[in-house]
């Protein structure tokens, strides 16, 4: 049987009406890019130091377009007081290597002003929004450009740098390590006390060792990927019979790393002593790692201790209340001393709206308290009242280290751990979804595409029923 061509024409259209009725029609526009956000974007430089390349695309719409190339510019002043570029440097090399040799920036000189510039590229499927807002390690652009296709993005004069020489660093002439407790008994357990008051370093860890096993200040160096480096084994209790040895690690700070360095006439004094010392293996110019020549010998017997009364609760006597109930007896004459403290940048962008540094003393000394099962109460101010859901963080060196729940009772957040640190209060209002929202949210409307696609359905159903009645029209005749 033949099929008439004008037969095949009209099949042809029905199944490409049908086509286009179940695709989705946001294929047929390029979705809008409303935000880019770039970092890693190296903007300072030494005089001497080469142009680099570290831009990189974050944010959730990293993937919708591409770093076409970064851009330095030497800005000259002209005779009219204008500043116009006189050399050039690309982060792509084709754009690099077509520049005449004396049009290259090669190396920034000290004095002279250089200006930072970058170019985007929207990738296929992608525009750029004429008002997109653009960010260049985390600070808003304000200045930038979309191209007339929409397809690129040029933003000028991000930065504009004057390089200087580098900072001749310094030798660090003595380290001072203060409070070091160096007397033990026979039975104690290790405690480290040790303090620094000098801001150009700080502490990695202290460390009591003998031939066979070990103990640092720090927790997580004394896990089970750090135990060989121990000795095999950590120091519980110190024993009579053994002989220990101090040890220290110390970093320079951020700040001090800028002027200074650990160098072979750094000499050390603990507890206002000047000692010997011998350089372990990560011994560098940021770094102090050290074997002194400190050795103890616990004693064979503890020196009697008055019996102290006790208790399971204490409680704090400055202005922010709070108190803590212990699991076992401590101390009665323990004194809790807790005080607010300032809440960082990084921790306030994660909901953390107040900080307190939780110490127990005795005898206004530092007590050191961990491994014990303790239920903490502090008074929740003012401005923290009325939120629906509370959390506890555990914060140490401005980091986030565990997540604790939290109650509230009474006007006071209620917690359990089982050690003294700093700690932060997360306070938030979570939305419960209704059943209509979660209903909404799992059937969203589809707008014109769905009275699109029934247009063109019921028009498909009604061209093969006119074809229908016509063939048998034809058959009867």
């Amino acid at each position: 049987m033949k099929i008439k061509k004008s037969k095949i024409i009209i099949i042809t259209m029905l199944l490409l009406c049908f086509a286009l009725s179940v695709m989705p029609m946001k294929v047929f526009a390029a979705t809008e890019i409303h935000k880019v956000e770039i970092g890693g974007s190296k903007l300072n430089y030494n005089a001497g130091d080469k142009p680099e390349s570290y831009a990189i695309r974050t944010g959730d719409t990293a993937y919708y377009y591409d770093i076409e190339y970064e851009y330095w510019e030497e800005m000259e002043t002209a005779e009219n007081g204008e500043l116009v570029p006189i050399k050039f440097w690309y982060s792509d090399d084709d754009k690099n290597n077509a520049l005449a040799q004396d049009k290259k920036i090669t190396t920034f000189e000290e004095g002279k002003s250089y200006m930072y510039t970058i170019s985007l590229k929207a990738r296929d499927g992608y525009t750029f929004a004429d008002n997109t807002e653009v960010y260049v390690n985390g600070e808003k652009v304000n200045t930038m450009s979309v191209g007339q296709d929409k397809k690129s993005i040029f933003v000028p004069a991000i930065k504009t740098i004057k390089p200087t020489k580098p900072v001749q660093k310094q030798e660090i002439d003595v380290v001072e390590i203060n409070n070091v407790t160096l007397k033990f008994n026979d039975g104690d357990k290790p405690v480290f006390t040790g303090t620094i008051s000098d801001n150009r370093y700080k502490f990695v860890f202290e460390l009591w060792r003998t031939n066979d096993a070990g103990i640092t200040s720090v927790d997580w160096f004394n896990d089970a990927d750090h135990i060989g480096y121990l000795g095999g084994k950590l120091i519980t209790a110190f024993d009579k019979d053994k002989t220990y040895t101090y040890e220290l690690a110390l970093v320079t700070t951020a700040e001090g790393g800028e002027k200074w360095f650990f160098g072979q006439n750094t000499k050390l004094k603990i507890n206002g002593q000047e000692v010997g010392y011998v350089c372990g293996s990560s011994y560098d110019e940021q770094s102090f790692d050290v074997t002194t020549k400190i050795t103890i010998t616990p004693t064979s017997t503890k020196p009697e201790q008055p019996v102290k009364e006790t208790v399971k609760e204490i409680q704090s006597t400055g202005e922010t209340k709070a108190k803590i109930e212990f699991a076992k007896e401590v101390n009665k004459d323990y004194k809790l001393d807790i005080k607010p403290i300032e809440v960082k940048k990084d921790l306030t962008n994660k909901n953390v709206k107040y900080v307190v540094d939780i110490n127990v003393l005795e005898n206004g000394q530092i007590v050191k308290i961990s491994d014990t099962k303790m239920k903490i109460r502090i008074a929740l101010p003012e401005d923290l009242k009325g939120f629906n859901k509370y959390e506890v963080v555990y914060i140490s060196n401005n980091e986030i280290k565990e997540t604790i729940p939290a109650t509230v009772e009474d006007g006071y957040i209620v917690f359990a751990t089982s050690h003294l640190s700093q700690y932060g209060i997360v306070a938030t209002n979570v939305e419960e979804k209704t059943e209509q929202t979660k209903n909404e949210t799992n059937n969203p409307k589809t707008g014109d595409n769905i009275i699109t696609s029934v247009i063109l359905f019921v028009t498909s159903i009604a061209t093969i029923g006119a074809l229908t009645i016509v063939n048998r029209k034809k058959a009867r005749e």
